[in-house]
């Protein structure tokens, strides 16, 4: 079940390479210079460590964000001394700002 997740999560950062190689789009993000770096020819990186490094980066962020905002919530419940000194600085209000753009 993971593999097939996995294989397909795959071919969509194929098609993905695929077609900002062949768009021509002045805006550049980041897999137009991962894909820079790939064609040089003093480096390290071929399409598949790319393509790895892309699935690495998409899973590794979402499962830090979801447990970072959970382990910051459960703290904030656990302590109410530290949630009311951070209601002190206003920094409640910047956090849940933040956190709601996390939950869109």
């Amino acid at each position: 079940f993971i593999f097939q997740g996995r294989k397909k999560a795959m071919k969509v950062i194929k098609n993905t390479f695929e077609m900002r190689r062949s768009c021509n789009d002045a805006t550049k993000v980041f897999v137009d210079h991962l894909l820079k770096e790939v064609e040089k020819e003093d480096t390290f990186l071929n399409e598949e460590i790319a393509m790895d490094l892309v699935f690495l980066l998409l899973f590794a962020s979402h499962e830090t964000t979801s447990t970072a905002m959970t382990l910051a919530m459960r703290f904030l419940n656990d302590h109410p001394a530290v949630l009311a000194e951070l209601k002190v600085h206003n920094f409640t209000k910047q956090f849940l700002q933040l956190l709601s753009v996390f939950t869109l």
